[in-house]
């Protein structure tokens, strides 16, 4: 078990625009400040890919079509489906977190702690951010590489529509998806479900036979503007994918091929709230990964969980600066329990990080943006206890896990 708790503050001045000066609208970033905020005076380096884009991505694999970005860069272990990270500057897995509506979605039961891009794809994604370099005093220590922020589809005209994709590609590869998108002056409602198939190919030259791939994946969101000051929402996902890979060194005995399966859940809930110059959101999320990996006749589970709060406030006087202010706890839990071990490692630590980055921009486009000053205090404490046990125990073992 982890917990963790980040405390930050970041202050931003903004020039007022001219009345009656003609201007090109920069593009805006939610992610770098938290609030909607030009990319010209965020004050971090942020590659925005619109929906339009993603939906476009001439890869079928989302990790691919990053690299089209610089400074972004990806590798991978076979066809979809087998395991891919995505690294910003060099830095990826536990260095750069993922974000899909708000939800950290990278693996907690893993060793590293970072997203497998492997199997997920453009279907029912909107907006993305990535931000680059170290973003520690946002987003917490972990988050040395950059953060990578995804956002599902989102409605883009009032009324109720549907709509369906359905593709077919090389590799015997096919790929659906369902949705319905609703938007009014006070709710938006976005659905989405995507279907995805192939039968893949073999990136190894002992283990000839395909690496064969599906997975189901829906996302939900739903925002509703109670009043003039007072909204909230939800957004939620699932994954449930089956994934075939070739054993390390060749395959030895038939069926040959090893098989990954995934089940993974996150749920978030919001609440905005402005009251005059300061606006306040208060959001609660949990996510749940389930994969077990099967190889050789061997089942090793993998299950971890996160549940974070998070509040985050922004004061602005209607000046030239905003002041953006927030604190997070998290708490993870991770279970690696292989066949001999009878109780898994456990380990808990206190974290409280505090991180400063002011920003200051005049009129003239003077700008000063140090690095952001960040402190970190840490208790944690680990128990061990692993027992050999004979053949006949693992029955025992994987009941009891």
């Amino acid at each position: 078990m982890r917990h963790l708790a980040t405390c930050a503050l970041c202050a931003l001045a903004t020039a007022p625009a001219l009345a009656q000066e003609a201007f090109e609208l920069d593009a805006i970033t939610v992610t770098a400040n938290q609030t909607a905020t030009a990319l010209g005076r965020s004050g971090a380096t942020v590659e925005v890919i619109s929906a339009e884009e993603v939906q476009a991505a001439p890869r079928a694999r989302l990790g691919d079509f990053l690299t089209f970005q610089p400074g972004i860069s990806a590798s991978a272990n076979g066809p979809l489906g087998t395991t891919s990270t995505v690294r910003i500057r060099g830095l990826g897995g536990a260095y750069v977190p993922v974000f899909i509506d708000g939800i950290d979605v990278t693996d907690p039961a893993s060793s590293g702690g970072g997203f497998d891009f492997g199997g997920l794809t453009n279907a029912g994604l909107g907006r993305i951010e990535v931000l680059k370099g170290s973003q520690s005093a946002r987003f917490g220590q972990n988050a040395v590489g950059g953060v990578i922020n995804i956002q599902s589809l989102r409605p883009t005209e009032d009324g109720v529509h549907g709509f369906a994709e359905v593709e077919a590609g090389s590799f015997d590869t096919r790929r659906g998806v369902l949705g319905l998108t609703a938007r009014s002056a006070r709710t938006d409602l976005a659905f989405s479900i995507s279907r995805t198939e192939t039968d893949g190919f073999s990136a190894s030259a002992f283990g000839t036979e395909d690496d064969g791939y599906e997975a189901t994946r829906a996302n939900l969101y739903f925002r509703q503007q109670i009043t003039d000051t007072l909204a909230a929402g939800l957004s939620a996902l699932h994954i449930d994918s089956r994934a075939e890979f070739d054993e390390f060194g060749g395959d030895g005995a038939p069926p040959f091929d090893e098989v990954n399966k995934t089940e993974a859940t996150g749920l978030r809930g919001f609440v905005e709230l402005q009251t005059g110059a300061v606006g306040h959101e208060l959001a609660l999320s949990w996510f749940e990964s389930d994969r077990t990996s099967h190889s050789n006749g061997v089942t090793d589970p993998f299950k971890g969980e996160r549940q974070r709060a998070e509040y985050r406030g922004s004061y602005d006087p209607g000046g030239i600066w905003t002041l953006n202010f927030g604190t997070d706890y998290t708490e993870e839990k991770d279970l690696n329990q292989k066949i001999d071990i009878v109780e898994p490692t456990v380990a808990e630590s206190e974290k409280i990080l505090m991180g400063l980055r002011p920003y200051y921009e005049d009129f003239h486009g003077v700008k000063y943006q140090p690095s952001a000053i960040s402190a970190a205090v840490e208790l944690s404490a680990r128990h061990i206890n692993d027992r050999f046990l004979p053949d006949k125990a693992i029955d025992v073992i994987d009941e009891a896990g």
